[in-house]
């Protein structure tokens, strides 16, 4: 895992520390394995997952959805993995004459490979959401992701979000899902398109992030 040293004051820090709190299930799980391998308390790790603006981040039945699908990320990192998204856009595009594409932020090419992808710079937070809000997917590509923060933002504007199974790991979000994906009967052949694919698709509980309710968890920290 990491020199001798290291482990020995990281262990040092477990055992003082009341309460840890991490970002993710999947994350936490792997801190409570960590925590009990160094001889502290795993129940000292709790979940609490990163708030986001729900007051800007949030449905607006007014909006009408299209047919299109969002993605955010400061496209220059490897992590976020570029090269696969527009690859899977321009499949996904080919087949769907009737759908369009939003890449938002930095680092992106100045040639667009399809004619109905459209590229954006970073937008303020009501613009992305306003985006958001009138799509129906998010789409991530990333190699892997601490928390996936512009993935919930979406969920929380109504897209579902969709995942490939074999590069971010969806489980990171996963445990925050409502527990179906209701979809209309139009839509139902794209997601089909996506789970053929070996992508995970699924619906977020956006009140889950609130930053009122996440406020809370951690005021209820138990500290014993």
């Amino acid at each position: 895992m990491a020199t001798p040293w290291i482990e020995a004051r990281l262990a040092r820090t477990l055992k003082i520390l009341p309460a840890l709190t991490v970002e993710t299930p999947q994350a936490t799980q792997l801190w409570k394995k960590l925590t009990a391998k160094l001889g502290a308390d795993p129940k000292r790790i709790h979940c609490i997952p990163h708030p986001i603006q729900t007051d800007i981040f949030r449905p607006d039945l007014s909006i009408r959805k299209k047919k299109q699908i969002i993605s955010v990320g400061r496209w220059e990192s490897y992590q976020k993995n570029l090269p696969f998204l527009l690859k899977t856009l321009v499949h996904f595009l080919n087949k769907n004459p009737d759908w369009t594409a939003q890449v938002v932020g930095s680092g992106l090419p100045s040639v667009v490979p399809h004619p109905r992808i459209f590229f954006s710079p970073p937008l303020d937070s009501m613009a992305l959401a306003l985006k958001m809000q009138e799509s129906r997917l998010f789409l991530s590509s990333s190699r892997f992701e601490s928390f996936g923060l512009a993935a919930v933002e979406a969920g929380a504007c109504g897209c579902l979000i969709i995942a490939p199974d074999f590069l971010f790991a969806p489980a990171s979000l996963e445990p925050f899902a409502t527990s179906a994906v209701a979809s209309p009967l139009d839509f139902s052949c794209v997601i089909s398109h996506f789970a053929a694919m070996g992508f995970r698709i699924f619906a977020l509980n956006h009140a889950t992030f609130v930053p009122q309710q996440v406020s809370e968890a951690f005021l209820f920290l138990p500290l014993d």
